[in-house]
């Protein structure tokens, strides 16, 4: 993480920023959001706590238990599935390890893992085929786990303190619920907090759904699905989750990408209307996100009722790469980053090639969510211009739309030859305190070029006390449609910006109050 303060740059290791405590960790991310000194208005950016930990591997005394002595095969036809549970147990008693040497273990009903076990292969050529309920402080190690129709791993009830490093999924089947995504955590399972998965490839769904099924609709094809049961006061909470250095998309041998969505972490309160709790805390670390046919990253929250507080929170998604979204599901708009009401988002040090909508976009779910609290997006580069997938950017799509209040845009870098820089959009509720500060906007067309940032208030909501300072913006195009566009509500506050190439017409006011003062136009 790098973040500004009194003119220099200061650099936060991921390890050490992932090991500070939530009132340390909050402090930096608002020092951040600050860029070194008070925004007005103030931003309130809430504490995020990263800090999925590793499960305690086995001493090195611990016994190993190797699963052809309990009479596995490894053949790919017998079923296995009895020898390693028995494997399992014996490992359990001592805190053991279990052993799949290289073979295909095919597994006819689930794994289920006791606690405090080690469950080790050779890697991809030890696999595991079947599905997986893994428990509290276990340790699996280089294996393909999974297999078509149902996911392939899932958690226990209480589940707490597992780990996954250098394992690859496969699975995902037709049927919503626990079996829809390759990797399910939570619902009907229960609780499960601090999981780790390092290195490990997520593979696209092995479903592939016959002509005319709305997977959108079913809910099913996500890569992987983190399920909050909201609508009873105990049910299971999906706490401290963290991907590492993992490849979510990764080929199933036919097709990369997502079927649906990459990850999806909602709230579901079963049609009661009750909310008690939502999901906290997950971490994308390092990864490598495909692009999906739909969807990529989506935070989805409910406001508790009584009371209206949001119920889920903490995301950070940190130096990743995201390869674009809505693939070829033209009916949705799917995006890489979907922010839905949580509170404390931060995204940093992230790249985004092209994509068909935005990069990041707020929307807001169900009629009870009228709020949409702010996020910190720093340090990112927004390439529209370039795909390793083949995707563009559209007319008329900005690279972030932002919805709510008191979001930070700081040094990051937007190049693009369709679409707009930065929307800032009043929609359901009002669009106030937001700050774009420090960024680098270059649009790349010579003609028909589009607002580099508009301020829209469509729905009358309220678009006003947005501020604009210190960018650079490059714009040869934007002609009659200016650099900044008002069109609607205000005031809004455009200061210190440095525009190049802008043309006569850097400031366009449809309706609404832009104030603009000590800008340069070259």
């Amino acid at each position: 993480m790098a973040l500004r303060y009194n003119g220099a740059t200061v650099r936060i290791p991921r390890l050490a920023l992932a090991a500070l405590p939530a009132v340390a960790t909050m402090a930096l991310f608002c020092l951040a959001a600050c860029g070194g000194h008070a925004p007005s208005p103030p931003v309130s950016v809430s504490p995020i706590t990263p800090s999925a930990s590793a499960a305690p591997l086995p001493s090195a005394s611990a016994k190993t238990y190797d699963v052809r002595s309990f009479g596995a095969t490894g053949n790919g036809t017998s079923d296995d599935a009895g020898a390693i549970q028995r494997a399992l147990r014996e490992a359990a008693k001592v805190r053991g390890t279990v052993y799949l040497p290289a073979g295909t273990y095919l597994c006819s009903t689930p794994l289920t893992l006791p606690d405090s076990v080690r469950l080790a292969g050779e890697g991809d050529t030890s696999w595991l085929k079947g599905e997986l309920i893994f428990a509290s402080s276990d340790s699996i190690e280089k294996l393909r786990i999974g297999a078509v129709g149902r996911c392939a791993v899932t958690n226990a009830d209480n589940a707490d303190g597992t780990t996954f490093t250098d394992c690859r999924f496969h699975g995902g089947g037709s049927s919503a619920g626990v079996n829809s995504s390759v990797v399910y955590l939570g619902g009907p399972q229960g609780n499960v907090s601090h999981v780790l998965f390092v290195r490990c490839q997520i593979e696209r769904t092995s479903y592939v759904p016959p002509h005319g099924v709305n997977t959108y609709a079913d809910g099913v094809g996500n890569t992987i699905t983190i399920h909050e049961f909201c609508y009873l006061p105990d049910s299971g909470h999906v706490e401290h989750i963290t991907f590492q250095d993992c490849h979510l998309g990764a080929s199933n041998g036919h097709a990369t990408g997502a079927l649906r969505m990459m990850m999806e972490a909602f709230t579901w309160d079963n049609h009661t209307g009750r909310v008690y709790h939502g999901w906290k805390d997950l971490t994308f670390d390092g990864c490598t996100i495909e692009a999906s046919d739909t969807g990529g990253l989506d935070f989805a929250d409910k406001q508790i009722s009584p009371g209206g507080q949001h119920s889920s929170s903490g995301v950070l998604i940190n130096g990743c790469t995201f390869l674009g979204a809505a693939r070829s599901n033209s009916g949705y708009g799917g995006l890489p980053i979907t922010y839905e009401c949580p509170t404390g988002i931060v995204i940093t040090n992230n790249t985004f090639y092209a994509t068909p909508h935005q990069a990041i976009g707020g929307s807001h779910v169900g009629t009870g969510v009228r709020n949409a609290p702010g996020l910190l997006v720093q340090g990112n580069i927004f390439d529209m211009t370039r795909s390793p997938v083949g995707l563009t950017h559209d007319t008329g799509s900005p690279c972030i739309n932002l919805v709510g209040f008191g979001s930070r845009v700081i040094d990051n870098d937007f190049v693009y030859d369709a679409g707009l820089g930065v929307v800032i959009e009043a929609d359901v509720s009002p669009a106030v305190g937001n700050l774009i500060e420090g960024n680098t906007f270059t649009d790349r067309r010579s003609s028909g070029g589009e607002p580099t940032i508009e301020f829209v208030d469509d729905h009358s909501a309220g678009n006003h006390g947005n501020h604009v300072a210190s960018n650079t913006i490059t714009n040869h195009a934007a002609g009659a449609a200016g650099v900044i566009a008002q069109t609607g509500g205000g005031p809004n506050y455009v200061a210190g910006n440095t525009f190049l190439s802008a043309g006569s017409t850097p400031f366009v006011v449809q309706s609404g109050t832009l104030v603009h003062t000590g800008n340069q136009v070259r």
